[in-house]
C-alpha cells in the first residue's frame, strides 16, 4: 500500500502512476496494489492538483519473489547542497562477523541524460556512515574493477568522459546510511545505485 502524507485538503486532486501511465481509478490518498510478481516492481508516483500548482511524489517498489533476493537498490531525487538523498541498507546483521561482501556503488549526475533524465548533478558529494560514523576509507576508487562489476551486474554505460562517483567497497555486515547531495543551492537530479557483487579485484 501506497500512501500519500499528509492527507489531501479539500482543494487537492490526485492521480497516480506506473512510470508515465496512469492508474484508472487511482485517485485516493491511499493506492492498494493486489497479487504483484517481479514485473510489477517499478517507480511509482502520484501528481497533487492544488491551486493550478502540481506536486508530485515518488516511490520505488521492489517485489522481492519467494526463492529470490534483492541484490541491487536505486534511488533518484532532486538534491542540492543543504537536501541531500539519503539511501541506508543492511548487510545481515551487525553482530555477524560473516565474511564482506563486495558492492558496487555508483551515484550518477550526468550520464542520467542516456536514459531520458536532464538536469543531473554533475559532482555529487558523496558520504558512506556505519554505526553513525563516516566509513569513506572503505569506498575503494578502482576504475577498472568497477567496470568489471558494473558489466557484471547489468548497470547501464556512463558517459565517456563521466566523473562521477563511483566506487567498489567491501563491507562487513551493519547498517549503512550513504548520503548524496550537489555542490550548489540549485535542486539537480542524480541517482544513487548499490549492487551486490561477487567480482573480485
Amino acid at each position: 500500500m501506497l500512501t500519500v502524507t499528509p492527507p489531501l485538503a479539500a482543494d487537492e486532486t490526485i492521480q497516480r502512476y506506473q512510470q508515465d501511465t496512469a492508474i484508472p481509478g487511482a485517485r485516493e490518498v491511499q493506492l492498494t496494489l493486489g497479487n504483484l510478481t517481479a514485473g510489477d516492481s517499478d517507480l511509482y508516483h502520484a501528481r497533487i492538483e492544488t491551486d493550478g500548482n502540481t506536486i508530485r511524489t515518488q516511490a520505488c517498489l521492489v517485489v522481492v519473489v519467494p526463492g529470490f533476493r534483492l541484490v541491487d537498490q536505486s534511488a533518484r531525487a532532486n538534491v542540492s547542497d543543504h537536501e541531500p538523498l539519503i539511501v541506508g541498507f543492511v548487510i545481515g546483521r551487525s553482530s555477524e562477523s560473516a565474511r564482506p561482501k563486495t558492492f558496487l556503488i555508483r551515484v550518477l549526475g550526468s550520464s542520467l541524460a542516456r536514459i531520458g533524465i536532464e538536469n543531473g548533478v554533475a559532482a555529487a558529494k558523496v558520504s558512506l556512515f556505519r554505526r553513525g560514523t563516516p566509513c569513506d576509507r572503505l569506498l575503494q576508487e578502482d576504475s577498472s574493477l568497477a567496470v568489471a562489476c558494473a558489466a557484471k551486474v547489468g548497470a547501464f554505460a556512463l558517459n565517456q568522459d563521466s566523473t562521477e562517483f563511483v566506487r567498489v567497497a567491501d563491507l562487513p555486515a551493519g547498517h549503512y546510511p550513504l548520503h548524496a547531495s550537489a555542490s550548489s543551492g540549485i535542486a539537480r537530479n542524480v541517482l544513487v545505485e548499490i549492487y551486490e557483487t561477487d567480482v573480485k579485484g
